[in-house]
């Protein structure tokens, strides 16, 4: 009887804040195993931030010219103006890499002919993947002091971290989830205001100094986050601005007037660094209120049309970016619908003036009104990449939801339902991280058509293991087991919510086969939906494939320049 109790008070004995911090660690060997910088290969994008890094450090400029000129080759992802070229992405990564840059060159004098890619590597794990790692930590922390119980909220991390478009982005050199990574952190620091969302220290109470000065820290931090969010990745600084919504609608008690004055170092903040990107664009294309996309491409591609590159939102937009099978958010990660579920619960049981209420209020209304956004968006759908990057940011808004859902009594059925949708998640963008993470846009469902062909031929992205000798079986199996310990954790070192039923194998021989019969039921669908590969889809397997074979020489998202013959 002894031996039965003893993994019950190691649990009980484990503290949350800890419990976190082992579930979130062990998420890293994941996200750092595959790495997708190959001196043959250069992605449009990602090479697009490296040049703007080298040009700063090299040149003190923004242009590319100079990059360009030496490397003999047009990055795909520039605008031109003025007979210069100019990144299109927000400046933050690129900005924030230059240290970076600097230290490497420093130790490697030949960074400039062949180890910018190194840079890339080293950059994406300092500067993408880590900063994940501490979000993932502060929105579980979040979701605890919201009212969930810490399994669940783990239980939800571990679903926006491994079974979304997150899982790709975090190995990427992309702004997205640096971007996501700050709002989340602005986001969990505002849960934690002192005197708001049912935390202690409202005002008049004994201490209220301290606990005044310890709100503006917050908010000055918040804001930081929120604005540098802005800067890595433009349009979210939309989000930024709902932030200061969460901030006012957290406060217990005031007016709107009082809850703004309470909060105006957050909205401050936020709007000075929105100064410092318009005026980086007035430093670097001459006028503060020209933005990149609104110029023509460096190379040949189709003119940004509509006012700034937007136009109205459409329906058309809105089906692909929820439910495409190329960009749609829920397709590639369904228990995001039932996370959205758990907040609408949340809504209906507790009313929005209670602490989980108000988050799940603010966390609905930012997700819908960033998704009618994105809609409007002219070329949300025109790049090759994978899944539904451009919402990646409400990602973590949304998955909280799962929390809350999962601490209610639910069914068999309706919990096999849940498993059966995150493993969905991560059959869909596991691949993708394991093979090729550039979908080609001519592929209508690439998850399904591009990256698990690939891993079945046998064509996968260089990993850890592959460094030092590991074939693409055994990365693959190292890959899974690194997909799979961070769960074995969470149960290692979490109880089940006090609203869990009972362990009986009865019922959890119930969930295991209804949740099988639930992936068996969606796996003969997608695949019967499958048609028989065309041209563009062989194509575009042919063209992954050798780009991820350096025996094919240097291929590169960029493209060449012909120097043409004197007249």
């Amino acid at each position: 009887m002894a031996d039965k109790v003893e993994p019950q008070r190691h649990v009980a004995a484990s503290r949350p804040s800890t419990t976190i911090w082992w579930v979130v660690v062990a998420i890293a060997p994941a996200l750092a195993w595959y790495v997708h910088f190959w001196p043959h290969f250069q992605a449009a994008n990602e090479s697009t931030r490296l040049y703007l890094t080298e040009s700063l450090f090299e040149y003190g400029r923004p242009e590319l010219d100079a990059v360009v000129a030496r490397r003999g080759v047009d990055p795909v992802d520039c605008r031109a103006n003025a007979d210069h070229i100019y990144a299109s992405h927000g400046p933050g990564l690129a900005v924030l890499s230059v240290p970076l840059y600097a230290a490497v060159r420093s130790l490697d004098p030949t960074v400039e002919e062949r180890g910018l890619w190194r840079v890339g590597w080293l950059a994406t794990l300092i500067l993408v993947t880590l900063p994940w790692l501490l979000a993932l930590a502060a929105l579980a922390r979040a979701s605890v002091r919201a009212g969930a119980s810490t399994r669940s909220s783990l239980a939800a991390v571990l679903a926006i971290a491994l079974a979304s478009p997150a899982l790709i982005y975090a190995t990427l050199f992309f702004g997205h989830v640096l971007a996501t990574a700050c709002i989340g952190g602005a986001l969990a620091l505002l849960v934690a205001l002192p005197g708001s969302l049912g935390q202690p220290g409202s005002p008049g109470q004994p201490g209220s100094l301290g606990k005044s000065r310890a709100r503006r820290n917050r908010l000055l931090a918040a804001g930081l986050l929120a604005g540098l969010a802005g800067l890595v990745d433009t349009p979210v600084f939309m989000l930024a601005v709902a932030l200061w919504g969460l901030a006012m609608l957290a406060m217990n008690e005031g007016s709107i007037a009082e809850r703004a004055r309470a909060t105006w170092i957050f909205a401050a903040t936020v709007a000075g660094l929105f100064l410092v990107w318009l005026g980086w664009h007035a430093w670097s294309l001459g006028e503060a209120f020209v933005f990149p996309w609104q110029l023509p491409p460096a190379v040949d591609g189709a003119t940004p049309t509509g006012f700034a590159g937007l136009r109205l939102p459409s329906l058309d937009a809105m089906g692909g970016l929820w439910f495409g099978a190329r960009r749609g958010l829920i397709y590639h990660a369904p228990w995001l619908a039932a996370a959205g579920l758990g907040h609408v619960l949340v809504l209906r049981d507790q009313g929005r003036r209670t602490p989980a209420g108000r988050l799940a209020l603010f966390c609905l209304t930012a997700v819908a009104v960033y998704a009618v956004f994105v809609s409007s968006f002219a070329g949300w759908d025109q790049d090759d990449s994978a899944g539904a990057r451009h919402l990646l940011p409400i990602v973590p808004l949304l998955g909280l939801g799962l929390a809350p859902l999962l601490d209610r009594r639910l069914s068999s059925s309706a919990l096999a339902g849940v498993y059966a949708s995150v493993l969905i998640g991560v059959a869909l963008h596991a691949p993708t991280v394991a093979s090729f993470p550039y979908h080609f846009k001519q592929i209508p469902s690439p998850a399904l058509e591009l990256a698990w062909p690939l891993l079945i031929t046998g064509s996968s992205s260089a990993s850890l293991g592959s460094i030092v000798g590991a074939g693409h079986v055994t990365s693959l199996i190292c890959f899974a087991g690194l997909l799979i310990a961070p769960w074995l954790l969470l149960l290692r070192r979490t109880a089940p919510p006090a609203s869990a039923a009972a362990f009986a194998p009865r019922v959890f021989v119930a969930r295991v086969s209804l949740t099988i019969a639930f992936l068996a039921l969606w796996a003969t669908v997608a695949v019967s939906t499958i048609p028989v590969p065309r041209r563009a889809v062989q194509g575009g397997r042919f063209i992954a494939a050798q780009l991820l074979d350096p025996a094919h020489g240097r291929v590169t998202g960029t493209v060449r320049r012909v120097p043409r013959p004197a007249p």
